[in-house]
């Protein structure tokens, strides 16, 4: 499970108060620094985007130092504004509770560090920007006075929140997040999609809606595709297995077939198609054995049908009957 962090604000602030006299009891009055370094190649990125809501953004801070002159003490925090506490963070000199406070101590010309950060953005759509400062004194930009000594770089970034119509849905997976697309199938959304157990720190992408999609020449369940493709992204694309469900429109197959004689096409990224119709077989921490392959048999949901999977690889999936 992520971490979750609950406290006032009272307890917040002195968090922050007490990370920051940590760092300058670190440097002491004497401090100082050879040169004032070079930092144009240090940035935070997106690890994905965009994402969905309440989900976590992952970022990749990479900290280098151009020269001229050896950093002897170095810190990554974020501005006093900013409250969010982390839901995950790579590298453990930084504080693993609390508003972000990283300290590196010395950095000399030539060397980098790399580290990944992660938070759980509003439940909400719009754009979410922690704002992440890079100093050599553990103070951040929020100091009125411009009294604070040393020097500083801001790492910006900004990470978009979407629900795509209700067609998408995605994060870095820290924990056990549940990724899924509108699950009100109607005749305007046909289908649904839901993927679970996902890898832990694995980046993770939904897409409903998509209506043309290549299935392989050939496979002659192409021609008897029902509902729409949904497509899958998780980490790299071998990172299954993982659980994916579909639920289809119900109205939208004819004939209201019986719900047994559903199957699942699912297209990986190369372009091959693989008919999944053989039922999983479980170990004892209850992962298949056999992925990619159908848990239990597809089954009415209300007057909708639903097909639960478990896929090895990314791609696309379909119904079909």
């Amino acid at each position: 499970m992520k971490p979750h962090v609950n406290g006032s604000r009272a307890r917040r602030f002195a968090a922050a108060l007490s990370a920051t006299l940590l760092g300058l009891m670190v440097l002491g009055p004497g401090a100082t620094f050879a040169a004032t370094p070079g930092w144009e190649r240090s940035n935070a990125v997106n690890i994905v985007n965009p994402v969905g809501p309440g989900k976590d953004a992952g970022y990749d801070i990479s900290i280098y130092n151009d020269g001229p002159g050896n950093i002897s003490a170095l810190f990554l925090v974020t501005t006093n504004d900013f409250t969010d506490v982390p839901s995950f963070i790579s590298d453990s000199r930084c504080n693993q509770t609390g508003t972000l406070f990283c300290s590196f101590g010395a950095l000399n010309v030539g060397q980098e560090i790399h580290l990944k950060v992660a938070y759980t953005v509003p439940n909400s759509t719009g754009t979410y920007s922690p704002p992440f400062v890079l100093n050599t004194n553990g103070n951040t930009l929020s100091d009125k006075g411009h009294n604070s000594r040393g020097d500083s770089k801001q790492l910006l970034v900004s990470t978009t929140i979407t629900t795509g119509g209700g067609n998408f849905d995605a994060g870095w997976n820290v924990g056990d997040d549940t990724y899924s697309t509108d699950q009100a199938v109607t005749k305007n959304n046909v289908q649904a999609t839901k993927l679970q157990n996902a890898p832990n720190l694995t980046a993770v992408t939904i897409q409903d809606g998509i209506t043309s999609f290549t299935c392989q020449t050939g496979v002659t369940q192409c021609s008897r595709l029902v509902g729409e493709w949904s497509k899958l992204t998780v980490g790299a694309g071998t990172e299954g297995p993982f659980k994916v469900t579909v639920l289809i429109y119900g109205k939208a197959l004819q004939g209201n077939p019986d719900a047994s004689s559903l199957f699942l096409v699912h297209t990986n990224d190369n372009g091959t198609t693989n008919v999944i119709t053989q039922q999983c077989t479980f170990d004892t921490a209850g992962l298949p054995t056999n992925a990619d392959c159908l848990a239990g048999v597809p089954t009415k949901v209300g007057t909708n049908y639903q097909i639960v999977a478990w896929l090895a690889h990314n791609g696309a999936v379909r119904g079909g009957v």
